[in-house]
């Protein structure tokens, strides 16, 4: 279990020991300090891909910091506005779709996404909504704006 506090620059690591319960915390990785906002120092929102490594969000660099399991830097990505969270998405889990102020970015970071446990991981959710065109329609809203936009 991965924790990205937004007060806090240290990325934090749980072990689950069993369903429902989890041991002690360690720090994982620090986050690089921000040079012009030192106090925002932490991230907002994490994915994980099919490696282990995680895409944390770095909204005040306008960044999206890629870590290793062992928690060593991997890559950034960058975007012209602040990032707040990401997931992969699409057929394959090949998309890391960003989410930043006033867009939506769809990046292809050449790795594929982590598929979680679930009920139907090949199909829609098990309530049966299908949250593809409500998606589509708040993408829709930003097209031709700033930015790669769905």
């Amino acid at each position: 279990l991965y924790v990205l506090p937004s007060g806090s620059g240290d990325v934090l690591a749980y072990p689950v020991e069993r369903p429902g319960v989890v041991g002690k915390a360690r720090v994982l990785c620090t986050l690089e300090p921000a040079p012009k906002s030192p106090g925002r120092p932490g991230g907002d929102g994490l994915a994980v891909d099919a490696r282990g490594n995680l895409y944390l969000t770095r909204p005040v660099l306008k960044s999206v910091f890629v870590v290793s399991p062992e928690g060593k830097p991997v890559g950034r990505l960058t975007f012209p506005e602040e990032p707040s969270n990401c997931v992969f998405g699409g057929k394959d889990l090949k998309t890391l779709y960003v989410t930043a102020q006033s867009s939506v970015y769809a990046v292809a970071p050449g790795e594929v996404g982590h598929r979680f446990a679930g009920p139907r991981a090949d199909g829609p959710l098990p309530e049966g909504w299908d949250y593809a065109p409500a998606m589509r329609k708040v993408a829709a809203m930003f097209r031709g704006a700033e930015g790669v936009v769905l």
